[in-house]
């Protein structure tokens, strides 16, 4: 008898189908938030930071019609392009070996991020199931499962966000949720959703220049905290009011 191959489990479908309607209500925001942590903590060291935070000068250079300055930062991000083209020959020599081989040669930066998602889930987790036994206390036969509306409609909070006589409705929500249900809004913002190949969405730019040389990751809550600090130079002109 022949044996039959068991095929690969695609596990990527299978967390992407959490957020569909019919299944967004099955896990509850705890899990989905330590999720979505886990998968963020890969993609951040996945994210080239050099070319975002070019990109976030350029947009600066243009908004003050500085073209010396600009000329300079196409430059810089023709020099950048080259240095990718680069990349892709050495990932291709990478590929060659075994993945275990990879995982040695690079033990200390996997390490890193290893115990990184493991802190994250070790503290996540005890808080998800801390709260849990604490609402738990609060007597039986109440439910707080919603039933399910379509694309991921939980919500922690939604804020109007105005900049020039034009307001728009901002919502943070709760768990992972696809970044294209809020395009008006990121576009507002000054952002643009880019799909890699895997049809992943991701913000550009994917970090926030909070300071003078820090840089934070593009999340919903980030840009919102943004705003409300009043200090972020790509959010100068934008007011946010909590709506609920």
């Amino acid at each position: 008898m022949n044996a039959t191959a068991t095929p690969a489990v695609d596990f990527k479908k299978k967390y992407d189908e959490t957020t569909e309607a019919g299944s967004a209500t099955l896990h509850v925001p705890a899990a989905k938030n330590l999720a979505s942590k886990v998968i963020d903590t890969f993609y951040e060291v996945l994210t080239p930071t050099a070319e975002l935070n070019l990109q976030n000068e350029i947009k600066k250079a243009a908004e003050k019609n500085d073209f010396d300055k600009l000329e300079e930062l196409m430059a810089q991000r023709k020099e950048i392009k080259a240095n990718q083209s680069k990349d892709a020959n050495i990932i291709k020599e990478i590929r060659k070996h075994d993945f275990p081989q990879v995982l040695k040669a690079f033990r200390k930066e996997f390490d890193s991020i290893v115990y990184e998602i493991a802190y994250n889930v070790l503290t996540g987790s005890h808080t998800a199931i801390t709260e849990a036994g604490k609402s738990g206390k609060g007597g039986r036969g109440k439910s707080t499962t919603t039933a399910p509306t379509g694309e991921n409609t939980r919500t922690q909070a939604v804020y109007n966000i105005t900049k020039d006589d034009k307001t728009v409705e901002f919502v943070i929500r709760a768990g992972r949720s696809k970044l294209s249900q809020d395009r008006d809004a990121l576009a507002f913002l000054g952002f643009t959703i880019v799909t890699d190949e895997d049809g992943k969405e991701a913000l550009e730019p994917g970090t926030i220049e909070v300071s003078e040389g820090k840089h934070e990751p593009a999340t919903r809550k980030a840009i919102v905290e943004a705003i409300l600090a009043g200090n972020v130079e790509m959010f100068k002109g934008y007011t946010a009011i909590k709506a609920q």
